[in-house]
């Protein structure tokens, strides 16, 4: 399931990238987008949507005022130039508010708060249960990478890097820990302190290294009795 989105921005500059930052994100359906408030005001009327991207000083209207006029208010990012009006917004109970010239990472922040107000989308984007894969920001994009093609996992310090079948490197700002406590207990298994492994990719330990599709992956001395009772434990 996708975030349906609408765009409305009297500027065609701004319009133009907030739709190439939207059609960035995979999980984000872009619909429609609209120069003029009261065009949009009719759109939202007739159609379901999820979220809109609103600049507040538009000509006839303004933003706040279009969406006070809506009975099914959907989520509200504001986009505008004017921090003065970011009382308003939060007035309006807008999810977030993006003041103009804005990023893409400060973008993401906006889409990843829609998303948190949104359990059934993000439970259930395409259609896929929430445990065969995880979403991944890195380099100005987000991933989605299933679990069954991740090979492991390498800690960089504050970075991680996965590794997945088609021998993509993907490197995002993350710590291991927290990675290890999000990822699914009876699918994956920390055996150091620089490695999380998929289990059932597990093939053999050879002395202080576990084989891994074919890769060598050294166990720490602290993981090792966890590493034999979750792995080679014949209960």
């Amino acid at each position: 399931m996708k975030i349906n989105c609408i765009i409305i921005d009297d500027e065609q500059p701004a319009r133009e990238i907030i739709e190439a930052f939207v059609d960035k994100v995979p999980y984000l359906d872009r619909i429609a987008s609209f120069k003029n408030p009261l065009e949009a005001a009719g759109y939202l009327s007739d159609n379901k949507v999820d979220l809109v991207f609103l600049d507040i000083q538009m000509p006839e209207i303004t933003g706040i005022e279009m969406i006070q006029s809506i009975s099914q208010k959907p989520q509200v990012v504001l986009t505008t130039a004017y921090s003065e009006y970011a009382l308003e917004g939060f007035e309006l109970n807008a999810t977030d508010y993006l003041l103009k010239p804005f990023s893409f990472e400060r973008f993401l922040k906006a889409v990843h708060k829609v998303r948190e107000r949104l359990p059934s989308a993000s439970a259930h984007a395409s259609n896929e249960p929430a445990n065969t894969y995880i979403t991944v920001n890195a380099d100005h994009k987000i991933y989605k990478i299933k679990l069954e093609d991740i090979h492991y996992i390498e800690g960089l310090k504050e970075y991680v890097s996965y590794y997945t079948t088609d021998k993509q490197r993907i490197i995002a700002l993350k710590s291991l820990k927290s990675l290890e406590e999000s990822l699914p207990a009876d699918q994956f298994i920390r055996v150091h302190r620089s490695y999380i492994v998929p289990l059932k990719k597990i093939e053999s330990l050879e002395g202080n290294q576990l084989r891994v599709d074919g890769k060598l992956i050294p166990v720490g001395r602290s993981y090792r009795e966890q590493v034999l009772q979750m792995v080679f434990d014949s209960h």
